[in-house]
């Protein structure tokens, strides 16, 4: 949903570059269902714009979104967060041939038995992805985001683990924030510096910093999650697994 608002965007203020994303998500979405999107024009104006998404299937509205886009400005001050130390893109890779990754370390944020702390380093990158258009790149990014923050917020808690999720507990992403500071190549190697900053009240709070292979800071984004105990009425039956889920 976040990577098609990013393209839906982008055509509508051309010339311009996605600045930021928030996106709010207010229902589960089916992957067998089409999707709609309404498309507004809140502001397009000389160095900036703003357009506001909205997600739906049928008569549910899934997701809205406020994208900013913008001309970059020179430089009047300058200074970016440091990338951590790490032993460099990875040798090998898991995933597909559209999309590879690696987590360092080889935290396991799937296994309730893997207990650490609550941060994560991610590698990711979409071989094929397209080296003249901005937009697609920042999506490609987008969808990456979006899937290791619950999970390194379960982390440090023995007995929790992103693999129970829509079976015995709970989860989605509730709100999702992205800033683009820095053009960036999704085809190379780009290092997600995650961490979990709170959970609590059936919620969690995740950060992430994205670098690429020179150790430039490309982008940055926040996350609010869902994660509690299913309602006894909604809980999925034993081996079976919520209808609306992210894996």
């Amino acid at each position: 949903l976040m990577a098609q608002t990013i393209m839906a965007a982008a055509q509508c203020a051309p010339g311009k570059q996605v600045l930021s994303l928030q996106s709010a998500f207010a229902r589960g979405a089916s992957t067998q269902s089409p999707l709609e999107l309404d498309v507004e024009v809140l502001h397009d104006g000389r160095t900036t714009a703003t357009v506001a998404v909205s997600a739906a299937q049928g008569p549910r509205l899934c997701c809205r979104s406020l994208v900013m886009l913008h001309e970059p400005d020179h430089d009047v001050i300058r200074h970016a967060a440091t990338a951590p130390a790490t032993s460099g893109p990875p040798d090998t890779a898991d995933g597909a041939s559209w999309w590879q990754y690696h987590v360092e370390d080889g935290a396991d944020i799937r296994d309730p038995d893997a207990v650490g702390p609550a941060e994560l380093r991610v590698w990711t990158r979409f071989p094929e992805a397209p080296p003249d258009d901005a937009a697609a790149n920042q999506a490609l990014l987008t969808w990456a985001t979006d899937g290791f923050l619950i999970g390194t917020a379960m982390r440090p808690h023995p007995g929790y683990g992103q693999a129970l999720a829509h079976r015995s507990i709970s989860t989605t992403v509730l709100t999702h924030t992205l800033s683009f500071h820095e053009p960036l190549d999704a085809a190379s190697w780009l290092l997600m510096d995650l961490r979990s900053t709170y959970a609590g009240r059936g919620r969690a709070q995740g950060h992430d910093d994205v670098f690429d292979e020179a150790g430039r800071h490309v982008a940055s984004f926040s996350q609010v999650a869902m994660i509690r105990a299913f309602a006894a009425e909604r809980a999925p039956a034993a081996g079976e697994v919520a209808k609306y889920r992210t894996e």
